[in-house]
Order: structure tokens, then C-alpha cells, then sequence
């Protein structure tokens, strides 16, 4: 089904600095009036209760990896602490998740988070694991216009993946339409190269959604955030920033390749796979907020990281490695953006 977005309509479907030192990244920032956005991989945020529709076994009780309600407890603490210091005294405006079970996972992290204006969107999607994205707001600032799913279809042959979902939020002083996407794309199972045409699909479904909106709503601001399973300078990313044939979007997460920073780690190497993608509305400072690259960074302390004995490096700190319990909070680090408010 096609959604159409209509201004003002009713719903029709449902830091800034950056650097590394020993290796660890640190964000900083100042809040004051600007917009806050944060995209955060939690990394299995299941509750403890087998639900016989999906494959979430091992996260309860009785199941391997002995999943138990103390252990829920702790990574929903071990979440919070991370958003509600990624930016100093203030949580996010706009926070957007991945790999969370279910609205109620999402009803308990609300309770810990600093801010308690914030909303939950969420819908449940055909992920064989049960896994979803979803999306908080501030309703201080924003008013929730409408909200939905992509599908992105692999096929009949293929288990189903993770929708895009997608929320059009009204900013209530500026009145300006912010459209934001929360996606995580299909894995690299199997292999990058064998497993590449699905993130290819993924890349379609959102250069869709993308041309969609900017049809319908040309001054809207646009950004997509998310876990994509890609890098900024693969095809699938690539091909959203191309202006002839795509949606023309920067990847405010590029100069990290370059940089070899980034938000999770494989084989020793850091990798770019959480980003932020947005329209030419988003970095256009005559607009009452606009965002550069020196606005994203890869949110990081020391006591979210797990040091190597054997390299000294430092990791994202995890909760699970195989079925080994540590404790720890993801294997990814969150990445923020800042949109400054314009004189």
C-alpha cells in the first residue's frame, strides 16, 4: 500500500566534536536550543517471556542463554545510562531504536530516561526474531502527525526482515515537518558479497519512501537514522546520495571511513554501520534548524567500553558473547546529531 503524506492531513496509515584519544570516543555538546537526535542499537532488548510466535527462546529463564529478570533489569539500567549521559544534562528529543522485542521493553526504558516527555512509536514488524525499530520524541517540542511501516520484501524464499519505519512529526513552534525514518537493514549473514542485494532492496525501499515524501511535502526535512548492515561508501548508501538517479541525500556519517572510527566493531576493525542520512532541507541553514557533518558523532566513556587484554583496545562492552554473560550494554556505540538553531 502507498501512504501519502498530506500536510496538516490526518493520519493515513499508521557531538558535534568528535575525536578519538586511546581508543575511545568521546562526544561533546551544548544543548541550549537546538534539536537532539540520537540512534541507538540496544542489541537484543527482549523481555524474558517466550513468545511462542517468535524465535526468542534463549532470552528467558530456561533458555541458553539464561535470560533472567535481574539480567533484564540490568540492561534496561545499563541502556538508560547510556542515553540519558550521550548528551550531558539533557536526553534526546529524538531517539530512535533497533532490536527491541516489543512496545512493552520500550515501556520499561521510558521509565528510566531523564526526560519524561518522551512518546513511544512503535509497530511490530515480521522479523522471525521478533525484533523491531522504534522511535521516542519529545511532545514538548513535537506533535506526532502520522506513522507507519515500509516493508522491505526479500522474498518468499527469504525469512522476513525488519520494516522501515517511518513517523512525520510537526515541530510545534516552527511548524516545520520533520519526516524521520528508523531502519536496520538485513545482516551480513552469509557473507557481505552474498548477502549484498539485500541491503540493496532495503536501499530501494527507502529511495522510495524518500522520493515519496519530497513529492508530497517539498520543504519537509527529511532523515533517516539507523543500524544499515553497510558502510557509507557501499553501493546500497551510495546509491541514496546520488542526485541524478537516487534521492539525493548526504550521509552525514561519510568522513568516519576515512577517519576508521566508527559504531561497532569486526574482527578488530571499526566499522560505519549506524549513520544518519538527510535531505538538502536538513543542511540548509536558512531553515530554523540545519546540521553539518561536525554535528554527528559516535557517542562513547570509558565504562560503556570493554578492554582487550591481549591488545589493549577498547570495544563496545556487550551483554552476551556467544552464550558467555557480561554484563555490558551493546555491541554498538549510539550516534547523535545535533540540528542548531538558526538566528
Amino acid at each position: 500500500m502507498i501512504l501519502r503524506f498530506k500536510k496538516g492531513g490526518p493520519l493515513t496509515a499508521f557531538f558535534n566534536a568528535l575525536f578519538f584519544l586511546g581508543g575511545i570516543f568521546f562526544a561533546t555538546n551544548v544543548h541550549g536550543q537546538d534539536l537532539q537526535l540520537m540512534f541507538y542499537n540496544v542489541e537484543n532488548l527482549f523481555d524474558t517471556i517466550d513468545d511462542p510466535l517468535k524465535f526468542d527462546e534463549d532470552f528467558t529463564p530456561a533458555g541458553k542463554l539464561e535470560y533472567t529478570a535481574d539480567r533484564y533489569d540490568q540492561k534496561q539500567e545499563n541502556l538508560s545510562r547510556v542515553i540519558n549521559a550521550a548528551f550531558g544534562k539533557e536526553t534526546a528529543d529524538i531517539l530512535g531504536l533497533c532490536e527491541v522485542e516489543n512496545k512493552e521493553v520500550l515501556i520499561d526504558l521510558k521509565a528510566k530516561l531523564d526526560n519524561s516527555a518522551l512518546e513511544i512509536v512503535h509497530v511490530n514488524s515480521a522479523d522471525g526474531r521478533g525484533i523491531d525499530n522504534a522511535l521516542m520524541y519529545n511532545t514538548e517540542m513535537f506533535e506526532l502527525r502520522e506513522a507507519g511501516v515500509r516493508n522491505v520484501d526479500l522474498g518468499k524464499d527469504e525469512r522476513p526482515t525488519r520494516d522501515i519505519l517511518w513517523v512525520h512529526l510537526v515541530h510545534k513552534d516552527t511548524k516545520e515537518d520533520f519526516f524521520l525514518s528508523v531502519n536496520h537493514w538485513p545482516s551480513r549473514y552469509g557473507g557481505e558479497e552474498k548477502s549484498r542485494w539485500k541491503r540493496k532492496v532495503a536501499s530501494d525501499v527507502l529511495a522510495s519512501l524518500s522520493k515519496e515524501i519530497a513529492d508530497e511535502v517539498p520543504e519537509a526535512l527529511i532523515i533517516h537514522m539507523g543500524d544499515f548492515n553497510d558502510h557509507p561508501d557501499n553501493e546500497s548508501l551510495t546509491n541514496l546520495s546520488d542526485c541524478k538517479r537516487g534521492p539525493c541525500l548526504q550521509n552525514l556519517c561519510e568522513k568516519f571511513v576515512e577517519l576508521e572510527q566508527g559504531s561497532h566493531v569486526y574482527r578488530g576493525k571499526w566499522g560505519v554501520l549506524d549513520q544518519f542520512l538527510v535531505n538538502a532541507n536538513v543542511t540548509n541553514n536558512s531553515r530554523a534548524y540545519s546540521a553539518a557533518t561536525d554535528d554527528v558523532a559516535f557517542f562513547s566513556e570509558e565504562w560503556m567500553m570493554y578492554k582487550s587484554p591481549n591488545t589493549g583496545v577498547f570495544y563496545p562492552s556487550r551483554t552476551y558473547s556467544g552464550p558467555k554473560y557480561y554484563g555490558g550494554f551493546s555491541d554498538h556505540l549510539p550516534v547523535t546529531l545535533i540540528l542548531r538553531e538558526q538566528d
